[in-house]
């Protein structure tokens, strides 16, 4: 048998498996011979042979890797390794997929076993001159090699980045004429990944409306307050801000954006 992986339970569970029979040998279970078992006798089920069925009580398992035997006659004829785990203990979501629970993007939990995928994007909004770094989590595991297509309506974000952990990537938007509400479109390999909740991005168009102080000390370390509309944008490296004079040799001092 192959090794087998099942989401742990405190009561009984189905395993299915597979076993290759010698050609021309006859398998009865009428009496109910066959049996299944978990670390010898630690778990013992029945099983239905027409359907591969193993009928189990793990109750008193606890997550961890097990032997998993088929008996016929209390003789064992096949066995494989199966582990039992717990799909709210996973914290990758690599290893969440992989083991056929549900990664949810917005809380970035594993659990359930939810067989759609969906798409959380942050942040939901930037400038319509573009330059926003918008990340998409998904609930599905994304390749190096795979061909990822990101759009805002019409208009194309650059993919910049899958993570480590394979379910999540990165784009950077593009500028746009004026401020519009887009709706994102992922797709992997030609595939379109189903969207959730808020996966809409807002194009603003960020304007400055005053300033003050109007001076400060040549030594710097003087704050500025700067008033507009659309100015708060999330994300790191969002603002790039410098002081200018009116002469027609224009000189810049950089402003540091100040922390809270």
């Amino acid at each position: 048998m192959k090794e087998v992986f099942r989401d742990f339970h405190t009561d009984n569970t189905n395993i299915h498996f597979n076993i290759l029979v010698p050609f021309g040998t006859i398998v009865q279970n009428k009496n109910g011979d066959f049996r299944c078992q978990i670390n010898g006798t630690a778990a013992i089920g029945t099983v239905n042979n027409k359907t591969n069925l193993c009928n189990i009580n793990i109750q008193n398992l606890y997550a961890d890797n097990y032997t998993f035997e088929i008996t016929y006659e209390d003789v064992v004829i096949a066995s494989a390794n199966i582990e039992f785990y717990n799909c709210q203990h996973i914290r990758k979501c690599k290893i969440c997929i992989r083991a056929r629970c549900y990664w949810d993007p917005m809380t970035l939990s594993c659990g359930g076993t939810e067989s759609y995928s969906t798409v959380y994007i942050s942040p939901s909004s930037g400038p319509i001159n573009g330059g926003t770094l918008l990340t998409v989590f998904t609930n599905r595991e994304i390749n190096d090699d795979d061909i990822i297509i990101i759009n805002i309506d019409e208009d194309n974000c650059t993919v910049n980045n899958i993570t480590e952990d394979n379910c999540s990537l990165s784009c950077i938007t593009g500028n746009v004429s004026k401020s519009t509400n887009g709706t994102i479109h992922v797709s992997v390999n030609n595939s379109l990944i189903s969207l959730g909740n808020d996966t809409s991005f807002t194009y603003k168009d960020p304007r400055i409306d005053d300033f003050n102080p109007r001076k400060g000390i040549i030594t710097g370390k003087t704050t500025i307050t700067i008033r507009g509309k659309n100015l708060a944008f999330k994300g790191r490296d969002r603002y790039k801000i410098k002081l200018c004079d009116n002469n027609d040799n224009v000189t810049c001092i950089e402003c540091r954006l100040f922390e809270k």
